[in-house]
């Protein structure tokens, strides 16, 4: 779950449709109501600072508050009315002020976003990443540790407390596509031949990294050539039989440090791309990565046929300018 994208998306449709549906808590998202709005009790910020004490301690998370949340048949706290705050701009004001002396340490990168509901109400939407300096201890009053478990906050024993104590920084992994042009057969023809990649926008290193990928059907993987010397960047286990791809896993002299990006391998595709070209198949990646001490994320990369023709094109028309 990409917990920054996700929060950048919200918007009142997708909160209509969670209440509707019935949306669940979870490890990641939790919805809460405000005491008193505009201004917030004493209450509703002992609950802002346990939610960014326990997501900070915790994986990261998003709040909600103008949502009510209820048990459902399961058991567990989801989304069954819209309940919009007064004043949300004075609100989000009041948030932005409060966030320093939430948690202790403070914790970075915490933001607001505001969601109107087009008659004067609205939503404050709250990201809280998960953090590699906690422990974190909510403030305004609440003096505790917290952590997130399922759909609830809970208070840390003194083991988890000292545990954090001596958590290292985490890397951060992602996968990427970056287009290249494999081989020119003249001024009026190419292959696409992209690269694949990890990178580590996260702060610790990324040791053990592993990689796996499935392809569409139009593309493979570049084994004759690999990145240009034979070899893949990370070792491939294995390959797949139904789909087109591979397991790629590294050992201990295979890390990526932070900031860095890790080819892996290259793809290719059946056709060939020229400047007439006027049709090619999308490009689609499943793939799950991880390292050491992370846990695996699953995703999925497309390139649509038009961005292909366009970046092939483009690159035939650099190389090989018209006279």
């Amino acid at each position: 779950m990409d917990l920054r994208k996700t929060w950048k998306r919200l918007d009142l449709s997708t909160l209509t449709d969670w209440v509707n549906n019935g949306q669940q808590e979870g490890l990641h998202l939790d919805f809460k109501q405000l005491v008193s709005s505009p201004s917030l009790t004493k209450e509703d910020r002992k609950i802002f600072a346990k939610a960014v004490s326990g997501f900070a301690n915790s994986e990261g998370g998003v709040v909600v508050w103008g949502i009510d949340a209820r048990k459902d048949a399961d058991g567990v706290d989801a989304a069954i009315a819209l309940m919009p705050l007064k004043k949300p701009k004075v609100v989000l004001g009041t948030f932005k002020s409060l966030t320093g002396d939430a948690a202790s340490p403070i914790v970075d990168g915490v933001d607001h976003r505001l969601i109107l509901d087009g008659s004067g109400g609205g939503f404050v939407a709250t990201i809280v990443p998960a953090s590699d300096h906690g422990p974190h201890m909510a403030g305004h009053g609440e003096s505790r540790y917290y952590k997130r478990s399922g759909d609830s906050f809970y208070k840390m024993e003194h083991f988890d407390i000292a545990d954090m104590f001596g958590r290292r920084v985490r890397p951060v992994l992602s996968v990427l596509v970056i287009d290249r042009v494999g081989m020119y057969f003249n001024e009026r023809a190419g292959s696409y031949e992209p690269l694949i990649a990890i990178e580590n926008t996260g702060r610790g290193i990324a040791r053990f990294p592993f990689l796996r990928i499935e392809v569409s059907q139009a593309y493979s993987l570049n084994r004759e050539y690999g990145l240009g010397g034979g070899d893949a960047g990370l070792p491939e286990r294995r390959e797949f039989g139904a789909r087109a791809g591979g397991v790629f896993a590294g050992g201990v002299d295979h890390v990526i440090h932070p900031g860095t990006i890790l080819q892996v391998q290259r793809l290719k595709t059946q056709r060939n791309i020229s400047v007439d070209s006027q049709m090619h198949e999308d490009l689609i990646i499943d793939y799950e990565v991880a390292c050491d001490g992370v846990r695996a994320t699953k995703g999925r990369l497309v390139r649509t046929g038009g961005d292909v023709l366009k970046f092939v094109k483009r690159d035939l028309l650099e190389k090989y300018p018209p006279k």
